[in-house]
């Protein structure tokens, strides 16, 4: 029994070097830095406009692309675009992707995919873990490392005091937290059978469109298109 036990450890633990090479080699450990800034916009823009505004990708400029509900949301985050930057910019110094500017766009706030446009190659429903599940993940030492730099917060923590230090270490705290949880979370969906997007190759729970793209890498193909 025991001897059952190890080798479903050590099988486990190989698969789990397998997918972190093969997080490497496809580049998605870039593309998990840039959704885990996507996510991030919610807790940055605050609870007044986190339901009427979605980040959806970032352009070619290095700009975030961000949906807005009509005119007067995006005219009001036109008067907050500085301060909103500078918090997006600095959560995405600490993950190692670069921001230049922010787009607000009204086209795709309301835009709903339809049936034709939605596909899966899958038949039934795509498995969705547990907290458990994600928990249960192993991370590699340089993963783990990675994280806890993130964690550890801004290099000019001491030179902040009072609510600008627990600013930034509320939102290094939060980076951390759903870099981490966006890595375990592609790991198990890439081991757990998840198609994987035709152009970044990231895997995710549907697929857009005829090139069947997940949805980072459909709506920066219709802004192209359009």
């Amino acid at each position: 029994m025991n001897n059952r036990k190890e080798r479903k450890r050590g099988s486990f633990a190989t698969m789990s070097n397998l997918m972190n090479k093969l997080i490497v080699k496809l580049g998605l450990d870039q593309r998990l830095k840039e959704h885990a800034l996507l996510n991030l916009w919610p807790t940055v823009v605050g609870d007044t406009f986190a339901g009427l505004s979605r980040c959806l990708f970032i352009d070619n400029e290095r700009k975030l692309v961000v949906a807005v509900k009509d005119a007067s949301v995006g005219q009001e985050l036109s008067l907050l675009r500085r301060d909103l930057l500078r918090k997006m910019a600095a959560a995405g110094d600490g993950l190692g992707v670069k921001i230049e500017g922010i787009r607000f766009d009204m086209k795709y706030f309301h835009q709903k995919t339809t049936e034709a446009e939605c596909t899966s190659t899958y038949k039934m429903p795509l498995p969705k873990p547990s907290l458990a599940d994600l928990q249960s993940v192993i991370l590699s030492d340089e993963e783990k490392e990675q994280i806890e730099q993130m964690r550890s917060g801004p290099s000019d923590a001491s030179s902040l005091k009072g609510y600008e230090l627990s600013s930034k270490l509320h939102l290094t705290a939060r980076i951390a937290s759903i870099f981490e949880h966006e890595l375990r979370l592609k790991k198990w969906q890439s081991a757990n059978g998840y198609p994987l997007c035709s152009r970044c190759q990231d895997p995710a729970p549907t697929l857009h469109g005829s090139q069947k793209m997940c949805a980072h890498c459909f709506y920066k193909s219709m802004s192209k298109s359009i």
